[in-house]
Order: structure tokens, then C-alpha cells, then sequence
């Protein structure tokens, strides 16, 4: 997309959506093991007809989290950062982009709020936790939330 947009005069507009979401039927050892079997193929032909070196992150995780995390980082003016992080994260550094520990490196990264702050937005976790995930705690203090 990237070599597109340096080619053309092109903007990406990106749409989030859940390949699984919750509820979905469980994928079938059968299908779960073809999967992982045509991995090898896709990073070959990737390498070979884009140079792109592919290390996927875990197969079957909940991407929730992290479309939650990049609405946010939308909100803050840093979708676009966030978002090629964490494709990177995923599809190149094979981290697994439902841990919320993940997703505040890369937060921090792009320069979002990740902790409690007197800056203007909450931080990250304030707004998952709005969204309906609860908080990680990094630390152990009661009073604080971290992702």
C-alpha cells in the first residue's frame, strides 16, 4: 500500500473489522492445520513478489483489542502511525497484538497518552476500559491503570 501511495496520488482510508469475532464458530483442527501448513507458501511468494519478509504474529487471536486501541489512536490524530505499527508488530515481529502490554509499546511509540496524565485525552487504558475491556494492571498500585 505503501509503494502505491508513493506512486500515485492515493489516500488509504482503513476500515476496522474482526475476521472471528466473538461467538463465531470454532475453526476445525482439520482447517486450523491447513492454515498454519500454507503459512511457508504465503511468506515465500510475499517475499518474492512484494520483498516483503513476513514473520506473522499467533493465528486465531482476538483482534478486538487492538481495533478498540486504533478508533482511539484515530481520535488523537495518530491513526495512521498506529496502524502501520501495528501491522508491523503482527505481520513482521510475530507479537501477538491482543496483549494489551503490546499494544501500549506500540501506543507509546506513536506518541499516545498511556498513562495518567494531566494531559488533555485520558490515557489508553482509560478509553479501552470505557470501551468495555478491562485494565491490566502493570503495577500494583490500586488507584493506577496500565496497559
Amino acid at each position: 500500500m505503501e509503494q502505491l501511495q508513493e506512486q500515485y496520488d492515493l489516500t488509504i482510508h482503513w476500515r476496522s473489522f474482526e475476521l472471528r469475532p466473538a461467538g463465531s464458530p470454532p475453526i476445525s483442527p482439520q482447517r486450523r492445520a491447513q492454515i498454519e501448513a500454507s503459512r511457508p507458501l504465503f511468506q515465500k511468494r510475499a517475499h518474492e513478489q512484494y520483498g516483503l519478509d513476513i514473520d506473522a504474529g499467533p493465528f486465531g487471536i482476538d483482534s478486538r483489542p487492538a481495533l478498540i486501541a486504533e478508533k482511539y489512536a484515530e481520535s488523537q490524530g495518530k491513526g495512521e502511525a498506529f496502524h502501520k505499527a501495528v501491522m508491523k508488530a503482527y505481520w513482521q515481529q510475530a507479537r501477538s497484538i491482543d496483549d494489551k502490554a503490546v499494544l501500549t509499546e506500540i501506543a507509546e511509540q506513536v506518541g499516545l497518552n498511556t498513562e495518567n496524565s494531566t494531559r488533555k485525552y485520558p490515557p489508553i487504558s482509560t478509553w479501552l476500559v470505557n470501551m468495555g475491556l478491562p485494565a491490566c494492571p502493570r503495577s500494583s498500585s490500586p488507584t493506577s491503570i496500565w496497559w
